[in-house]
């Protein structure tokens, strides 16, 4: 009974496990939803048609954008085969020497250079080591010169050889690799300046002297910087002649260069920058190491004639004025002649004249010169200094953002100021505009002269005045930042530079 119970349970128990571990196992498939499929047309009332629209046109754009993107890429590539090719670049110790188009042709020129090196120094010894290459892109203009790239190796060479010094004046200035090339330096700065197709004798003004040498293959120098060594300039200077017209900037423009180098070179100038026709001023002239000597033989030239001037006396003109009412024209000719030319400029005192024809004769001109004396209180117009070693401290023109109307001229406190030259004393008094104590003066020809920041006035307004008379002191009133004499010419009330009216 106990047993029967037992199985019954038994069999009982595993029934029932047995139909939980299927419902475990077993799960009821879900429906499957119909796929909705409608014409274009029904989804009108839907939104779903400006979706589809929208997603259409975005397919397009990107479609259009990967296109453009791939014949871009095509287009580049088709350009840089046709433009561009493949070189190969030399390495020596990681730095480049050049890129040719291939290996053998950067091989070739270390071959060269090796086998000269050993040539000069009789050793295999500081020859140029092997290179190392690498692929490089690159247009055929892009390519290394073939010198260049020698060059470039020759830096790497530390052969001893036995080069060649040339010494100028005693001074050695450059070293070559062999006596020969030497030789064809000089002969190059000696013709350098001769003329082609014309009789030509040169000669180099300076000691020569060629001397055996040891040195290193890279520290020797071709032949062609050996000419650029000794042709370079060294400072020098040479005289100028002022002529009519001429200020100190404009000939320091003529021969580029300052005013101040211009001072420099005319220490007097530190004190008084005068300058008067005919005067000599020094300015710049750049000297070559060596100095060469050409005559040219039988030289054809074609040059000016100079006109002259007529005087004609003019009683309408105070005495010591003048007026140019022709100028007149120059000349021509043409001319056969030996001249002769240092550094390649013309020594025409050394000039042979052989054979004279006038194309042309100068026609002169006339200058007015007045006869008339000059009556009391009217100037001369040819105006003096108005003080006696003082220096220009500021000059007439642009000055910290405004212009200066005169010349300042720096002297002691209390030293004379003169008239410059014969006139009316039409103010004498403060002036609050910056001046301080001023006295303007008219010369009753159009001229005026001012002197401002006095520290005395000596006369009076109305007051007829003399060429060189005392009227004042120099001072430091108004603007001043020191004493000196601000001077200004007037002419027709238009403020002009002083130095140009001054002896």
């Amino acid at each position: 009974m106990d047993s029967f119970e037992k199985t019954e349970n038994g069999a009982q128990t595993e029934n029932t496990s047995s139909e939980a571990e299927t419902k475990r196992k077993y799960k009821k498939p879900k429906k499957k939803r119909k796929k909705a499929i409608y014409h274009i047309d029904e989804l009108k009332n839907t939104g779903a048609k400006r979706r589809v629209e929208d997603y259409a046109r975005d397919l397009t754009r990107r479609l259009a954008i990967y296109a453009y993107a791939v014949i871009s890429i095509v287009a580049f590539t088709f350009m840089l085969i046709t433009m561009c090719s493949l070189g190969y670049e030399g390495f020596i110790k990681g730095n480049s020497i050049g890129v040719a188009e291939t290996k053998e042709q950067i091989e070739a020129v270390r071959s060269s250079l090796n086998e000269e090196i050993k040539e000069l120094s009789g050793s295999d010894s500081g020859q140029v080591e092997k290179l190392k290459f690498r692929l490089k892109v690159v247009s055929e203009d892009n390519y290394t010169p073939e010198e260049e790239i020698r060059q470039n190796m020759v830096k790497y060479s530390s052969a001893i050889l036995m080069g060649c010094t040339v010494y100028v004046d005693g001074q050695p200035r450059v070293t070559l690799r062999t006596r020969r090339d030497a030789n064809k330096v000089i002969e190059r700065i000696k013709s350098q300046y001769e003329e082609e197709g014309m009789v030509c004798v040169s000669e180099i003004l300076n000691k020569i002297e060629l001397v055996s040498e040891e040195t290193t293959y890279a520290n020797a120098s071709s032949v062609d910087g050996a000419v650029r060594v000794l042709n370079d300039v060294t400072d020098s200077s040479r005289g100028y002649t002022v002529e009519e017209g001429d200020t100190l900037w404009g000939i320091a423009r003529r021969n580029e260069t300052t005013v101040k180098t211009l001072i420099d070179l005319n220490p007097e100038f530190a004190e008084n920058i005068v300058i008067r026709v005919g005067d000599v001023v020094q300015v710049p002239a750049p000297k070559p190491v060596v100095d060469v000597k050409t005559v040219i033989k039988d030289a054809v030239i074609e040059e000016s004639v100079p006109t002259t001037m007529v005087e004609v006396e003019d009683a309408s003109l105070y005495i010591g004025q003048t007026r140019i009412t022709d100028y007149g024209s120059d000349g021509w000719r043409k001319i056969t002649a030996d001249i002769t030319r240092i550094n390649g400029i013309e020594d025409e005192s050394q000039r042979v004249l052989k054979k004279e024809e006038m194309l042309s004769y100068p026609v002169p001109g006339k200058i007015h010169i007045g006869t008339t004396p000059v009556p009391k209180g009217v100037g001369s117009g040819a105006l003096s200094w108005p003080l006696s070693g003082a220096r220009i401290s500021s000059h007439f023109g642009p000055r910290w953002g405004s212009v200066h109307t005169g010349v300042d001229l720096a002297i002691g406190m209390g030293t004379p100021v003169k008239a410059c030259d014969e006139g009316k004393v039409i103010f004498a008094g403060w002036n609050s505009g910056g001046y301080g104590n001023l006295i303007k003066v008219d010369h009753g020809n159009g001229y005026q002269t001012w002197y401002a920041h006095l520290s005395k006035i000596y006369v009076k307004n109305g007051e007829a005045v003399s060429k060189g008379e005392v009227i004042g002191a120099v001072g430091s009133t108004g603007n001043s930042t020191g004493p000196h004499l601000h001077l200004e010419v007037r002419i027709n009330g238009v403020p002009k530079n002083p130095l140009r009216y001054l002896p």
